[in-house]
């Protein structure tokens, strides 16, 4: 494979003594060809099984949001009270998702 034009070492600010992995121009292509594949699948599975997943999904971030706030701040460099915050707006994002499904997404009848 071909050097990528553009790639990039990162530290995280957060301790300049970690090395993030290199991201490459590449990397960014494959990224969105996997969501393209994606979606086709996502888009045929039954709303149910959807709203299974996803909060499925929510309840492992809220298991792991301990973790994965260190991790966004030993990444970005924030404080960790910050990063905290921004995984608290992330699960926050999946009740308004939710709630939003219930109220929009139910049967109703056409009179």
């Amino acid at each position: 494979m071909a050097q990528d034009p553009v790639t990039w070492r990162n530290r995280s600010p957060g301790d300049l003594a970690v090395e993030l992995p290199e991201a490459r121009t590449g990397d960014v292509v494959l990224a969105v060809e996997a969501s393209r594949r994606a979606f086709a699948a996502w888009s045929a599975t039954p709303l149910e099984e959807r709203w299974t997943r996803l909060q499925a999904c929510r309840e492992r971030l809220v298991a792991r949001s301990e973790d994965l706030s260190t991790l966004i701040a030993t990444e970005t460099g924030k404080p960790i009270r910050e990063a905290r915050l921004e995984l608290g707006a992330v699960i926050a994002k999946f009740d308004l998702a939710f709630a939003d499904a219930e109220k929009f997404l139910r049967d109703e009848p056409v009179v």
